[in-house]
């Protein structure tokens, strides 16, 4: 099965915004730093690589857990960063969400559900976020993106009743957001356009990565594979799954997720 997400990769117009935003102001640790990308820790199984592109930039949402007892304590430290946070305590998803700007216009949720238990993940970093949640994937047809996710990546809806235009689709504690193109998203209210993003899913179940190759392959879909991560494409969006045998597989159950 599918545990979280290893890593997320976005494009950037200049590397030097992304450094000011996310290492000098929300702390994250550079593990990695070239003139053409910087890769952070999101937290100890999950980075965040921007790479240099001379190309528009369209908005990506990324969600992030932390604990709800802490989440005041978090939403203090944002603002005394001095980023763009455009919406504060909004109650959504059993709980309150915090949501900012960086400096390329993506948008950041701080995620803070009350049924969400952390004993499987220690806080990390300044921020004390406990896993990246979600990942948002805008697309023309909600209903073939989620079967596909269903049918090939073996993750599950967690909703029976799923509407037309929107739908979460779930593998450990990776939560992957569906709206149909041009739906208003909430609560900003802009329109959902597709995004450049390369999402890496993890996992330590090394029978399940082979089942997916080779679904890939039958379907045409297998980009690229090395021995312990394979590429592929689906829908526009560039995906990859990583064999991470350091990530438990019990580790999500204790969420409650």
């Amino acid at each position: 099965m599918i545990t979280h997400f290893a890593e997320i990769e976005l494009y950037t117009l200049d590397l030097s915004v992304v450094r000011l935003v996310y290492h000098e102001r929300l702390r994250f640790p550079i593990l990695a730093e070239t003139d053409h990308s910087l890769t952070l820790a999101l937290t100890s199984h999950t980075v965040l690589k921007f790479t240099l592109r001379q190309e528009p930039i369209t908005p990506v949402h990324l969600a992030f857990q932390v604990a709800h007892a802490g989440f005041a304590e978090v939403v203090d430290k944002i603002k005394r960063a001095g980023v763009l946070v455009t919406h504060a305590y909004v109650e959504w998803h059993n709980g309150p969400n915090l949501y900012l700007r960086d400096g390329e216009g993506h948008e950041l949720e701080i995620m803070a559900q009350a049924n969400v238990a952390n004993d499987g993940f220690p806080p990390c970093h300044y921020l004390g976020i406990l896993h990246l949640r979600e990942v948002a994937f805008p697309v023309g047809n909600v209903h073939c993106f989620r079967r596909w996710l269903r049918n090939t990546l073996e993750m599950k809806s967690c909703s029976d009743a799923a509407a037309d235009d929107f739908d979460v689709v779930v593998g450990g504690t990776a939560y992957v957001v569906v709206s149909a193109l041009n739906r208003h998203g909430y609560p900003s209210g802009a329109r959902s356009v597709p995004a450049n993003q390369r999402v890496t899913f993890g996992t330590p179940d090394w029978a399940f990565m082979h089942r997916v190759r080779d679904r890939l392959a039958t379907n045409g879909a297998l980009v690229a594979e090395q021995p312990d991560e394979i590429e592929f494409q689906h829908a526009g969006y560039h995906f990859a799954l990583r064999y991470t045998p350091q990530f438990c597989a019990e580790w999500p159950t204790p969420l409650d997720l």
